[in-house]
């Protein structure tokens, strides 16, 4: 396949004027996306090698984990890179000690919160051609099949507790999406013996639509930005990777004044690094506003490493 007939069914061109300071550990772009691929989401990552000025680790990456096949192709000022890969899950790397001398737009020497550092300008040019559809995790098939267990008592080898509310479910389906429940329902722990799963103080509502993911590969998070929220923790808890980055890239593309807070909270509380990241990122381009909101000055007090870390992002605009 040429390169025009890859650009015509799935390409984009992205220009980053990225700004890297000596002292950050990790920059990252905003999100961009190719129009016709679906729930699929790209960045490019940046940072320079421990102990250098003057050299950096450049990737690119997307926010599904199934392996694809791209060419990347990018240009760091004037200097041009590419990389063609056939197994591109997450990260993709496109150079580990890429040197910025002679490249930067700017470099200036300035005090911030972490003392004397030099801040650089640097613009980025990346285009990705996408070559291959995303596998699924589940084939559709087995969904098709899979889907009229759901909620439902035949063949049920196990209870869902929540809230009262008794569910069935069955631990094959549990354990194929869920190593936590995998692990739990393998051994000799009380959920095993018992055949039943007590969970946690979560909306019954939400329990269900993990469970109508796991059965139907579908959810209401993918496009529900408050399901997504309140799902985001069931998926971190039960390690349901998939349906935990649907929630992130959903709350990704959501992001707004009024929630942005709220997400960073839940994304710091479950370790969604992207997710956190993207926050501070918004909340840098927004701090006027958001800063001054009420839920700001709760959150202050409440994660006083998290606003250190974006007290200095906001002092380097």
């Amino acid at each position: 396949m040429s390169l025009e007939e890859i650009k015509s069914t799935g390409y984009v061109k992205f220009v980053w004027p990225a700004k890297l300071c000596t002292w950050s550990e990790i920059i990252y772009s905003t999100d961009f996306e190719i129009e016709n691929l679906e729930n699929v989401t790209f960045n490019i990552g940046l940072r320079f090698v421990s102990g250098s000025t003057n050299n950096f680790v450049l990737w690119v990456k997307k926010s599904t984990s199934e392996p694809a096949s791209a060419l990347i192709k990018v240009m760091v000022g004037n200097v041009p890179t590419q990389t063609d890969t056939i197994d591109w899950k997450r990260s993709c790397i496109i150079s580990e000690s890429m040197t910025i001398s002679g490249q930067t737009l700017s470099r200036n020497l300035r005090d911030n919160c972490h003392g004397s550092h030099y801040f650089y300008e640097i613009e980025i040019t990346c285009e990705i051609f996408w070559k291959s559809k995303i596998k699924s995790t589940l084939n559709n098939n087995l969904y098709n099949k899979v889907q009229k267990f759901y909620n439902s008592e035949e063949l049920s080898d196990v209870i869902i507790i929540v809230d009262k509310v008794k569910i069935p479910a069955h631990k094959v389906i549990l354990a194929a999406h869920s190593e936590v429940f995998a692990k739990m329902l393998q051994s000799e722990m009380k959920e095993a013996k018992d055949g039943e799963i007590n969970i946690g103080n979560f909306d019954p509502e939400i329990i269900l639509e993990m469970l109508h993911y796991c059965y139907k590969g579908e959810t209401k998070a993918s496009q529900d930005t408050e399901v997504a929220l309140q799902m985001l923790e069931v998926a971190d808890i039960y390690q349901i990777i998939n349906l935990k980055e649907i929630c992130e890239l959903t709350l990704m593309k959501n992001m707004s004044v009024d929630n942005v807070l709220n997400i960073i909270d839940a994304a710091d509380d479950h370790n969604a690094v992207d997710l956190r990241k993207s926050a501070i990122k918004f909340i840098v381009l927004h701090s006027k506003k958001v800063l001054a909101s009420s839920k700001f000055q709760q959150l202050f007090y409440r994660k006083q490493d998290l606003m250190f870390e974006l007290m200095c992002a906001v002092g380097n605009i």
